[in-house]
Formats: structure tokens, sequence, C-alpha cells
């Protein structure tokens, strides 16, 4: 039966130049194998075309936004989620904006919107300093917890998106949808976005990931091609 492999692409399929080559070489063969390949990126569809065009990356489908959205492999949405827009507007005032270096959002396949255009996937703020992002996350957490799920990018970033959206729930929506169960499944990453998911789905970490993400981990890999070449032996 076909396995699905899902990985995270800054710092974890994308370390080096020399190791994307290897990585991107290494998905084809997997693919051609009759597997499926999918990012899973907090990466918005704008940041992440460019990558696309500018490496020549292929893939079967993208989870962006953390999860807040799906694409198949030809940039059509199959699935999208938002945050209240009552959440939004509320939540702007305890971002302490003046201290970023830049501030965003997202809506479908639009990467650079206002606060006020509805429909807002994600919410990226960029900090001047470390201290704001760590200290901004709690009270996120503490007045909006229940409406959405924030994440910490170390070192100056954190990134918004709706409770109901996560890496590893679009995962589960794209297997249902594919029929693969879950033991065919295997994910990687290094980020805080990432734990869930490789908790829960035969997950590998890369040797700089995140501590708790090496504990949900079960295993540690270099590149995603070690983990491609250990998913086809299997």
């Amino acid at each position: 039966m076909k396995k699905l492999l899902v990985s995270d692409y800054d710092e974890t399929f994308h370390i080096t130049r020399e190791g994307l080559s290897e990585n991107i070489e290494s998905v084809k063969r997997f693919r051609e194998a009759g597997n499926v390949f999918i990012f899973a990126t907090g990466r918005s569809y704008t940041d992440f075309k460019w990558l696309e065009s500018e490496f020549g990356i292929e893939y079967d489908m993208l989870i962006l936004d953390h999860g807040a959205l799906i694409l198949d492999g030809e940039g059509n949405i199959l699935f999208s989620s938002s945050i209240d827009d009552d959440v939004v507007m509320a939540m702007k005032d305890d971002l302490r904006i003046e201290k970023c270096k830049r501030v965003f959002c997202t809506s479908g396949l639009e990467g650079r919107v206002e606060f006020d255009h509805g429909n807002i996937q994600k919410v990226n703020t960029w900090y001047d300093n470390e201290k704001d992002p760590v200290e901004v996350l709690e009270v996120i957490w503490a007045k909006y917890g229940n409406d959405v799920n924030a994440y910490y990018i170390p070192p100056e970033s954190l990134e918004i998106i709706t409770k109901t959206s996560a890496k590893e729930v679009a995962i589960d929506w794209v297997a249902k949808r594919l029929g693969i169960p879950e033991e065919n499944i295997y994910t990687t990453g290094d980020g805080y976005s990432d734990v869930a998911m490789v908790k829960k789905y035969n997950g590998y970490a890369v040797p700089h990931a995140v501590e708790p993400l090496k504990e949900a981990a079960k295993g540690v890999v270099n590149t995603v091609t070690e983990l491609i070449d250990m998913i086809m032996k299997k």
C-alpha cells in the first residue's frame, strides 16, 4: 500500500542548498514508487510558490498556514479555515504591533492582507526583540486560547491560526480523502507547530529541532532523504 510522507519546509526540507537538491531528487524517487509527498508548512501560498518556482520543488499536495489551508497539486483550494473576524480585531490590540518589524495576515491565496480584510487564516507578527513574542504568546493563550492556536517561531516571531486548524488536523483530513491508514503516514519537522503531527504520525525530528519535538519523535534523521530511504525499506 502507498505511503504518505509529510514534511515541514523551512529548516527541515530546506536546511542547506546542497541538502535541498538531494531531498528534491529523493522525493521524485518516492513519488515514482507510487507514494504521496506533502509539505506542511507555516508559509502562506505566496511565500511558498516562489520557492517552488525557484527550486523546482515537486509535491502532491500542500498544507499551508500551519494547517489552515490545503491545496492540491494544481493549486486548487481543497480546505480552508479562518479565525473569527471579531477575534482577529480583538487580538490586534494585544499583539504589541508597535514593537513589530513586520505584521501581516493571510487569506485564501492572498499572502499579505490587513486585519480588517476578513476570512483571515493566519496572523504573523515579527518583533524587533526576542522578549516580546514570548510575552505576547502568553497573553494570546490566556485571552484567546479557546479560539486560536498560536506558535512561537524562534527567535522573534509569532504565527496564529484558528483553533480548529493545525498540521495534524490537516493530515488527518488528507489521509481520509486519500484512504491512507495511519500506520502508513510519516512526518518530520523542527518547530513547535510540528510537535503534534510528529507525535501522532510516525514522526521524526531533525537534529536541531526544538526539544518538545525531539521528545515526541520516534527518532532523529539528518535529512528528508534519510527518512525516505528508511520508509522505502519498510
